[in-house]
Formats: structure tokens, sequence, C-alpha cells
């Protein structure tokens, strides 16, 4: 949802961050996040019923394809 940069400026270092169209659509819809939740909940709810487990599941691990 969002990329971040940091450099070193004068010794310390300075982070931009760069936000996608997903995090304000994200953030002004609420439709759309909740369906976000509803279909991710579904996902992980899918995979255990499977057996299969990430072992290392955060924000950074998913990926998403959005079409406005």
């Amino acid at each position: 949802m969002f990329e971040v940069k940091g450099e070193f400026y004068k010794g310390e270092r300075i982070y931009k961050v760069n936000h996608w169209q997903l995090y304000y659509s994200l953030r002004n819809t609420h439709s759309l996040i909740k369906d976000f939740i509803f279909r991710m909940s579904e996902a992980l709810s899918l995979f255990s019923r499977l057996g299969i487990v990430h072992a290392d599941l955060k924000p950074d691990n998913i990926l998403i394809d959005f079409d406005d």
C-alpha cells in the first residue's frame, strides 16, 4: 500500500513514504476495506483447512493487485 525509501542526510536517516492508490481507496471507502478483510479472512481460512502454514505472515508479504 506504500513504498518507503530512506537515505542519509547530515548523518540522520530520512524516510520518504509514497502512498499508492490502494491506500487512499481503502481509507476513503468503507465497503472496500470490509470486502478486503473478508476476502483475506476467507483465504487464510482456506489455507488453514488445507493444512498450509505461512511461517512469515505480515503485510509486506501480502501481494495485492488493485484495479480501481
